[in-house]
Parts: C-alpha cells; sequence; structure tokens
C-alpha cells in the first residue's frame, strides 16, 4: 500500500511551492514558514490524502499503460496497489509517479480550503470601517478588534477594559513582548469586508461599565469582537478565535485574511 505519511510529509512543502510560485515570490522561511505549514496541516487530513490517491493511481496507471502498449489495458489499479503488477524496477517507477500526482492534487484540493493562506503573505489591504482584526499572539493564538477609521482599533484589553488603541499598540500585546508586526483585515473573497454598524457598536461600548473586565472563558477580545458584529454576547465555548471565524464565515461569507498595508498604518 501507499504511504500516506509520506504523502502527507511532502505535502506541505509543495503547497508552499505552489503559492509561491502563483505569486513570484522566494519560498518564505523561519517563522512565517512555520506559520503556513501548521495552517495547511489544520486542514490535511488522511480522507483528503486517500482520494488524492485514488485519482493518481487512476491517473499514473493510465499514462503508464499508455507508453507500455505490451501491458494488458485490463490492469487494474487495485491490482496496482496490492502490487500484483510488473517487475520491481517498473513498480517503484509507477508509485513514484503516483506519490507525486497524489501529492499534487491534494495540494490543490488543501488550497482550495485555505486560499487565504496564500494570500495573507502576498496581497495587501486597507481596512475598511467596521473591519474585524486580528493578529497572532506568540504565532499560537489571535487577538481582534474592530477598525473605527483614522488609524483607531477598539479592542478588549489584557486588562479588561475597551480601548481606542493604534496599530502599533494594538500588537503590542503581553505587555509588549509579542513579536509580531503583521495585521490581517477579514475579507470577502477579494474585498474588504467592513460594517458601519459595528464599528459603532464598538465606540459605543468604549465607556460602558457592562463591558469592563476580562475572563478568558467569558469575556475575551474575540467575544467582544463578537458583540460589535451580531450585539449578542458570547456563551461559555465560544471564546475561540475559531468560533468568531466560523460566525463571520456563516454571517458575511468571510473567508480569507488579508494583510493590512503597513505603509497606511502610523
Amino acid at each position: 500500500m501507499l504511504d500516506l505519511g509520506k504523502i502527507k510529509d511532502i505535502l506541505p512543502d509543495m503547497i508552499i511551492r505552489q503559492i509561491c510560485s502563483d505569486h513570484g515570490i522566494f519560498a518564505p522561511k523561519g517563522k512565517i514558514r512555520a506559520q503556513m505549514v501548521e495552517r495547511i496541516c489544520q486542514v490535511l487530513d488522511n480522507d483528503l490524502v486517500d482520494k488524492a490517491i485514488s485519482t493518481a493511481i487512476s491517473l499514473a496507471l493510465n499514462a503508464f499503460l499508455n507508453s507500455n502498449k505490451t501491458l494488458s489495458a485490463s490492469i487494474s489499479s487495485a491490482e496496482f496497489v496490492q502490487k500484483k503488477l510488473v517487475d520491481p524496477a517498473l513498480k517503484s517507477k509507477l508509485k513514484e509517479q503516483v506519490i507525486d500526482l497524489a501529492a499534487k492534487i491534494a495540494a490543490r484540493e488543501v488550497l482550495k480550503r485555505i486560499r487565504h493562506i496564500a494570500a495573507r503573505y502576498t496581497k495587501v489591504v486597507v481596512p475598511k470601517i467596521g473591519s474585524v482584526l486580528y493578529c497572532d499572539l506568540l504565532g499560537f493564538f489571535e487577538h481582534t478588534g474592530v477598525y473605527i477609521g483614522n488609524n483607531q482599533i477598539v479592542h478588549r484589553d489584557g486588562k479588561g477594559f475597551i480601548a481606542v488603541v493604534s496599530p502599533k499598540e494594538f500588537l503590542a500585546r503581553l505587555d509588549g513582548r509579542n513579536p509580531v508586526k503583521s495585521i490581517f483585515v477579514a475579507c470577502r473573497g477579494n474585498e474588504v469586508y467592513g460594517s458601519s454598524v459595528a464599528a459603532k457598536r464598538a465606540i459605543a461600548a468604549i465607556h460602558d461599565p457592562k463591558f469592563k473586565g476580562y475572563n478568558l472563558l467569558f469575556k475575551n477580545c474575540h467575544q467582544f469582537t463578537q458583540y460589535c458584529l451580531t450585539e449578542h454576547t458570547s456563551e461559555l465555548g465560544d471564546f475561540a478565535f475559531t468560533h468568531l471565524q466560523n460566525l463571520l464565515y456563516k454571517s458575511a461569507n468571510i473567508d480569507s485574511w488579508y494583510l493590512w498595508q503597513s505603509s497606511s498604518r502610523h
């Protein structure tokens, strides 16, 4: 049988190469590459790879038989998988073709699921009034807020205050020890998303005492951002960034996060 693990191991590199080829950029290194690999692996499951292998076997076998007329056209892909085909050298060559094809097919499917990954490092945008923004925290967590114009963001900070901050202050989480320098903007396809209603709610909450306080499970930054979008407070279990992402996708078809153009931030 073909080794799913081997295909999964080479997929992230193939996907990153495809992203870089599509956008004419050099392959990223270090932390950016590690973040991209992490996101790719999040959607890379055995079912996806299994389907890619099945398709690749058929394609590779057809190509192989077309170039080797002496072999019977009745040979099935199942027989190949069971290693009942030809001599070891030919089997090895065909197996390599299948692995390469399967990786390419799976890479295309993964890119469909995570197309925002390609764009978030290569496309830059400027937020609108009411855009949802986020930045990474140490590469493991996220921080979110709502853009209200004039390079100002409203967010719930780590001390529980609803505050208006600059992009630099927004990034300076963890008492200034957060190393990231990028802010990402919620988009619908290639269009920046903005909600004037969300911006108004964010501004109104600045001096409202009911929003004061911080709790990781009940009163965090994502739950405040969700309130600005829906006017509903979150329940226990709705504290993660992934919940906010799902809400944005379902309510506004937000499927991309693009980089905020640094030259427009100050």
